[in-house]
């Protein structure tokens, strides 16, 4: 017995299949909770370790979900900062995080457009600052008007990448924070947080009663009538936090424009995008990827 679960957003569909804990390993002894009867101090300071890692990889996989289904690259990466001889306490920066927010959401409505975004605060070992994703105002100077709402200090924009590839920055924005979000005194509380509005894909859960899956990854027939490709470099293999096997991967349709641009850069083979196909055998990814999410 395992558990597959799918989301769907933008133009991706993401696979993962994991072990229930249901499925004991040979040897091992559980209660109904699915937790251990009998472990070591030691077993269970290394299964903590194992936990917030774990926890980790899935905030970062989250928020990637988040930025896919509601950024583009018309967006932008904002760098907040604030002026020497000007920062604030971590009370006070909440506050003026709150005011700055609610400035540039009164701003986005006179311009017709609807505001959102997603935002990080980090203060550990470095000056306070933000991190915030958030979506343009078409026809808008948003560095300027970034710089204007603003009025602390700095602000630093980046545009997004053109090919949705945002786990770098969702990984970069998570750690960001992964030191200081469960301090008692942390006023913020999360990892991240975001606005209201924005599409929070959810995950269709279903449990398959079958010992395992199948060691090749097909596209369905119906999805590649629809246009739909593996994506080869998002295929993974691991054994999670609790000793389980688990795999996941992506179904992608690439847009006409990453189409022409991988044309541009020849990286053709067989017909198809190179990155794309429309099966593999996990085998061939399984010794690669196994721990490379752990390290």
């Amino acid at each position: 017995m395992y558990k597959q679960s799918s989301w769907r957003y933008a133009n991706v569909i993401e696979v993962k299949k994991a072990h229930s804990y249901m499925c004991n390993r040979k040897g091992e002894k559980r209660d109904r909770s699915g937790m251990m009867r009998t472990l070591s101090p030691e077993k269970l300071e290394e299964k903590k370790k194992r936990l917030q890692k774990h926890n980790e990889i899935e905030s970062i996989k989250e928020l990637n979900r988040i930025l896919i289904a509601n950024f583009t690259e018309d967006d932008q990466h904002v760098v907040l900062t604030y002026a020497d001889g000007n920062l604030p306490t971590i009370e006070q920066s909440r506050n003026i995080l709150n005011n700055f927010l609610n400035r540039t959401r009164r701003f986005y409505k006179r311009q017709g457009s609807e505001f959102k975004y997603v935002i990080v605060t980090e203060w550990n070992s470095k000056r306070i600052h933000h991190h915030m994703v958030c979506n343009s105002v078409p026809g808008v100077n948003m560095a300027k008007e970034l710089m204007r709402l603003w009025g602390q200090g700095g602000t630093h924009l980046t545009p997004l990448y053109e090919d949705k590839n945002y786990n770098g920055l969702a990984e970069y924005l998570v750690k960001e924070t992964k030191k200081t979000f469960r301090d008692t005194d942390n006023p913020y509380k999360q990892r991240y947080s975001c606005s209201r509005n924005l599409v929070r894909p959810e995950a269709k859960v279903e449990i398959v009663h079958a010992n395992t899956w199948s060691g090749t990854i097909k596209v369905p027939k119906k999805l590649q009538e629809e246009g739909y490709y593996l994506d080869r470099d998002s295929v993974r293999s691991w054994t999670d936090w609790e000793g389980y096997l688990n795999c996941e991967y992506k179904f992608i349709k690439p847009t006409d424009e990453q189409l022409k641009r991988e044309k541009r850069q020849q990286k053709i083979s067989d017909g198809y995008i190179s990155k794309y196909t429309h099966g593999v055998k996990l085998n061939e990814y399984r010794m690669e990827k196994e721990e490379e999410m752990w390290n």
